[in-house]
């Protein structure tokens, strides 16, 4: 009896889905660690902690911020997958729409970071009391340019995922924002007057701009793909 051979096609489409989902899965973490390193009041929240209360606290205050951007990613990815899955017919005006958001927060970041440069103007910690983990949570939570990073995520989300997947790519995204946020705690001591230069804080949060703004082209050629 001849025995069928899988048809090399099939195997290469497995073996491409298996690509893309760790990709989707990548792309998360790279988005957290992104947004951890785009220094505001919430970061300098951290180094303050870390400079007047020692590391335990900065610790504690990232571990707050990454939960609290958790928190974001698992609603926005689940809701978005839900949208997604209704409005499928309508792509390349979702990725649009995803590229648009990010190519203007990522301009907004820019703009902002070099207004405060040309202005001397130092970016201050956020004002805060109580738990040094609930306050760090709750003060991310309602950040609305979190929320619109979010929003501008929408584009990376696919209508197929399982429960399990948005799960993961949630858990991804909080494991580069906590690795950020932990890096900026572990340091705020011995990075104090880097963290007080305008000039490296102008810098620093352009190369953020820019690799937001290399998720909001991603959206684009997508879009166009």
């Amino acid at each position: 009896m001849r025995v069928s051979k899988p048809e090399p096609t099939v195997v290469y489409q497995e073996t491409e889905k298996g690509m893309i989902e760790q990709m989707d899965f990548v792309k998360p973490y790279l988005f957290g660690l992104t947004l951890a390193f785009t220094i505001g009041p919430m970061s300098l929240l951290i180094v303050q902690r870390g400079i007047t209360k020692g590391i335990r606290s900065a610790l504690i205050t990232s571990l707050g911020l990454a939960v609290a951007d958790f928190t974001h990613a698992l609603i926005s990815f689940s809701i978005g997958a839900s949208i997604l899955t209704l409005i499928q017919g309508h792509t390349t005006a979702i990725q649009l729409f995803s590229g648009i958001i990010l190519l203007g927060l990522s301009l907004h970041i820019a703009f902002s970071s070099f207004k405060n440069y040309q202005q001397k103007l130092t970016v201050t910690a956020v004002k805060s009391s109580g738990s040094d983990f609930l306050s760090a949570y709750l003060l991310t939570l309602h950040n609305p340019m979190t929320i619109l990073l979010f929003l501008g995520f929408l584009g990376y989300i696919s209508a197929s995922v399982s429960v399990m997947n948005t799960f993961v790519s949630a858990f991804s995204l909080f494991l580069g924002s906590l690795t950020g946020q932990v890096f900026i705690g572990c340091t705020a001591t011995s990075l104090r007057r880097f963290f007080q230069h305008p000039k490296a804080i102008l810098t620093l949060n352009t190369l953020s701009a820019l690799v937001i703004a290399l998720f909001a082209v991603g959206s684009f050629v997508k879009a166009f793909a």
